[in-house]
């Protein structure tokens, strides 16, 4: 969950993960906020053993305001549906299980040594991965398989690290492994990590981590504790729960806007898309393998080609990236579709406000913000910032039935 003002919440996984501005691009709703980003990027492509810098045209889907999108789009139903989510409100049981694990990674507990590991219960543990030897023994220690003193609770079959750097999960099996683990006992845990394990030196190796549990944590937030932490922002556990509860709600909206949008594709047919803007977006994911080819030994610990690159990305070849692209492509038509469907527009007290937060914010005159981001420009933006509220409000979100 997002805490913006108490923990910043970041995933990882035990071992190399690669972050890459190809993912960052390539959201689920890829409508983005581009107001303070250019609309070209600079890429280092190789010719001939050297190097030169060409500015690579960004795939920008605001062209699909002046475009008519009847002839690449027909539309279905978009409003006026019933989803089926897991969660509307945020309980209070969430809140309180999210303020117990900022506790925990700032220290503020009681640590008992005595207990079984249970759901939901932060837990201090050990643990030192082997490799397994084909003959079944225990092999050599690996890179990057040991820590000390590592936070962690169970959620399910998940089994979620906790740090100050964020929230971070372990591959399947270890969930199981340490339920009910008895405090300072040692015991140990076969793992085989997946094919497609990211670290691929790695991936399908079976392998033994040898576990111990240091204590479970406990602990209860105070008005004292809160003001403290948060340093005067919030002055009650009180206050600080209505905060939470807010950021918690908040990204379950999104994952119920993120259902809704999927319900809606279900509904569109698809003509063709905009051949212009799918080669422009190929060749900008193109250029983006190829930098990272570039440097791949920084980033993925050693020397790749482009195909190489393309593999830990994910894809077999260059016809699964541009088929990438067109989803992207795709998935916009569909919200376009429906700002045109729905006739939005940016209200004059909505540009006013946005206006106004980007001269705050950059410290220029209205004047000079209007030399780089046009009234138009910035009015389009708004509509896009609004549009999964907008279409979040022309539905209904009912909790799952239990079967």
């Amino acid at each position: 969950m997002k805490k913006s003002t108490i923990i910043t919440i970041l995933s990882f996984v035990l071992g190399i993960v690669v972050l890459t501005a190809l993912f960052i691009a390539c959201t689920e709703n890829n409508i983005s906020n581009k107001l303070f980003s250019s609309t070209t990027t600079t890429t280092t492509t190789t010719t001939g053993g050297s190097t030169s810098s060409e500015p690579v045209p960004e795939y920008d889907s605001t062209v699909f305001f002046d475009i008519d999108l009847s002839q690449y789009v027909t539309l279905g139903q978009y409003k006026d549906l019933v989803i089926e989510v897991d969660e509307i409100e945020a309980s209070d049981e969430e809140v309180d299980f999210d303020i117990y694990k900022v506790m925990c990674v700032a220290g503020d507990i009681t640590k008992v040594y005595e207990g079984t590991v249970s759901e939901r219960a932060v837990f201090s543990f050990d643990y030192t991965g082997y490799l397994t030897n084909e003959d079944g023994t225990l092999g050599e220690k690996f890179e990057g398989g040991a820590a000390t003193g590592q936070l962690a609770y169970i959620d399910g079959t998940d089994f979620i690290t906790l740090s100050s750097s964020g929230e971070g999960s372990f591959i399947d099996g270890f969930a199981q492994g340490m339920i009910n683990a008895t405090v300072g006992e040692t015991f140990k845990i076969d793992i085989t990590f997946p094919n497609n394990y990211g670290n691929q030196e790695m991936a399908g190796k079976k392998t033994v981590f040898e576990v111990k549990v240091n204590y479970i944590a406990t602990g209860e937030p105070t008005d004292g504790w809160v003001k403290q932490y948060t340093k005067d922002e919030y002055k009650t556990v009180a206050e600080l729960k209505e905060a939470l509860k807010k950021d918690i709600e908040d990204e379950i909206k999104a994952t119920n806007v993120s259902l809704l949008w999927s319900k809606i594709k279900e509904g569109i047919t698809f003509n063709s898309v905009p051949q212009e803007q799918l080669d422009i977006l190929y060749n900008y994911f193109v250029a983006e393998v190829e930098s990272y080819a570039l440097y791949s030994e920084y980033y993925f610990g050693t020397k790749l080609d482009f195909d190489g690159v393309l593999k830990q990305l994910g894809f077999a070849n260059r016809d699964e990236l541009r088929d990438y692209a067109k989803e992207i492509i795709e998935a916009d038509l569909v919200y376009y579709a429906v700002i045109q469907a729905e006739n939005l527009t940016a209200t004059d007290e909505e540009y006013r406000a946005l206006l106004e937060t980007i001269i705050e914010q950059t410290g220029k005159t209205e004047e000079e913000v209007l030399k780089i981001y046009t009234e138009d420009y910035i009015r389009k933006q708004i509509v896009l910032n609004k549009l999964d509220d907008y279409v979040y409000d022309l539905n209904e979100f009912v909790l799952k039935t239990e079967e």
